[in-house]
């Protein structure tokens, strides 16, 4: 099928996308990216994108087939979590439960306090400086208030 080229697809009778990829596979010894592309050139041309993401699903997935195992693993979790890419709603997905989990792993830590400030550990005390600053006219506050309560700005 290397160098084969057509505009468009007028099937006679059904033929539905699965058994076009496994024509394509069939056609196609070895691997060759080209005929899965001009597939899904084709399909895209015509107004069937979902149709064209699929064919080039299909790439990936036999492009797989040819990459030494630690590629082939790779291959596995990437067509397991995104699918290529082709697929950028569960990219939205592992990103809202990656949020989630996170969000209450990180309330539920426990955060000892020091005495002595009446502030957590480990929080930045850089809010103070953000509120000094942001009531100043300048980036750099004139006054020494701002130093006074700790922003970390040293004094001129």
């Amino acid at each position: 099928m290397g160098g084969f080229g057509y505009e468009n697809l007028v099937p006679h009778g059904r033929f539905p996308l699965t058994e076009r990829l496994e024509w394509v596979a069939a056609a196609t010894a070895e691997y060759n990216p080209e005929p899965y592309e001009r597939l899904a050139a084709v399909l895209r041309n015509s107004g069937e994108d979902e149709d064209a993401r699929e064919v080039l699903l299909a790439k990936q997935r036999r492009r797989r087939e040819t990459l030494p195992v630690a590629g082939k693993l790779w291959g596995y979790v990437q067509d397991w979590a995104v699918a290529y890419g082709y697929r950028p709603g569960r990219a939205a997905l592992w990103m809202a439960v990656l949020w989630a989990v996170t969000s209450v792993a990180f309330s539920h830590a426990g955060h000892p306090r020091s005495t002595a400030t009446g502030i957590r550990r480990g929080t930045p005390r850089c809010s103070r400086w953000i509120c000094c600053c942001r009531s100043s006219t300048s980036a750099r506050p004139a006054s020494g208030s701002c130093a006074a309560a700790g922003s970390g700005w040293p004094r001129r």
